[in-house]
């Protein structure tokens, strides 16, 4: 698999490589598997600046978030969170917030592969993705209440619009976890892979990424202006179903 050149010097907590079929996917891999893919506040820098770079590459389309080991990412590193201070905690939150409203409002399509543990921030993480891909190894949940605590990732907002309200606090307020199968079953993942969801992944990217980065921008931004269309922009969501009608009129010619 050859190396995307992203950065001058590659995060040591990341690997960010071209996808070996398809110059325009991204992959972007969380590599502390014996650590989980836990999120450390140097983590979330360093997935802050690549997701930054690679939102402006006019070489990528589809950008694929997975994690190395038996984790995706199994939340926050809690050995940081207990050295927190109440104002270093804050800062802590809007890190991690503004990295994934960055990756929610990318240009790019963002799909995360999840085989194994898929847990607080970094289901906060996932969701922030534009689909959800999982094996029969994933395993879901917010355990925030087993300490007293609730995530302040964005999670609390992001999940409700995801699986509904009442699902949603069910899994806040209990902690419990779910399987991969469970969470196909409520809306949290798109598919179940038969083997590995990364392989799932990369293929839907490649397909998607045959549709061209133009498409793809568009489709976005009608998606995220019709799930809460304001009166002043329904001109912006007209002209942008436009472009994408003439998108469409040239990929039949």
């Amino acid at each position: 698999m050859s190396k995307c050149v992203i950065s001058q010097i590659e995060p040591p907590n990341l690997l960010v490589s071209t996808c070996e079929t398809c110059d325009s996917v991204a992959i972007i891999t969380l590599n502390r598997p014996t650590l989980r893919n836990t999120l450390s506040i140097e983590t979330l820098q360093q997935l802050t600046s690549v997701f930054s770079e690679l939102s402006q590459s006019s070489k990528t389309s589809v950008l694929v978030l997975h994690g190395l080991g038996e984790a995706f990412a199994a939340g926050a590193d809690i050995k940081q969170l207990l050295k927190l201070t109440p104002s270093s905690a804050v800062d802590f939150s809007l890190l991690g917030s503004n990295l994934f409203r960055t990756i929610s409002s990318s240009p790019k399509l963002v799909i995360a592969a999840i085989d194994g543990f898929c847990m607080g921030g970094g289901l906060d993480l996932a969701l922030s993705c534009d689909l959800r891909y999982g094996s029969d190894r994933a395993i879901f949940s917010h355990p925030g209440a087993n300490i007293g605590i609730i995530t302040g990732f964005g999670g609390t907002y992001r999940l409700p619009q995801i699986v509904g309200r009442n699902k949603a606090e069910q899994l806040f307020a209990t902690a419990e976890r779910i399987t991969a199968s469970q969470a196909l079953e409520i809306g949290l993942i798109q598919a179940l892979a038969n083997n590995s969801a990364y392989e799932l992944a990369i293929e839907k990217a490649t397909q998607f990424a045959s549709l061209g980065k133009d498409f793809i921008s568009h489709i976005k931004k009608l998606t995220h202006l019709a799930s809460k269309p304001p009166t002043s922009q329904s001109n912006i969501l007209l002209n942008y179903y436009h472009q994408l009608e003439c998108l469409k009129e040239k990929a039949q010619l």
